[in-house]
């Protein structure tokens, strides 16, 4: 059994149609929808590749990508406790 299908069953989550409720593409819109960035910023952090004329002049800086996302990365927790900042 997949992670997915183990966490959906252990959470209780059922299902939606013929699939279980929980998987990645649930945890991906969840990610899109709640993040709340511009949509530049949430096409690099979930890896969607650019148009070529964006992959020719616009570079994404990783390490400022990575600062925007800690920053916002509470509107996406689903614990109260938020990760130790590791460097």
């Amino acid at each position: 059994m997949k992670k997915f299908q183990i966490i959906n069953d252990q959470m209780e989550w059922g299902f939606k149609g013929n699939y279980r409720f929980f998987r990645t593409h649930t945890l991906r819109k969840f990610h899109a929808s709640n993040i709340q960035l511009v949509a530049e910023y949430i096409d690099a952090l979930q890896g969607r590749s650019k148009n070529s004329v964006h992959e020719t002049y616009i570079k994404t800086n990783p390490d400022k990508l990575k600062e925007i996302y800690v920053k916002n990365m509470k509107n996406v927790m689903i614990y109260n406790k938020e990760p130790k900042n590791k460097k």
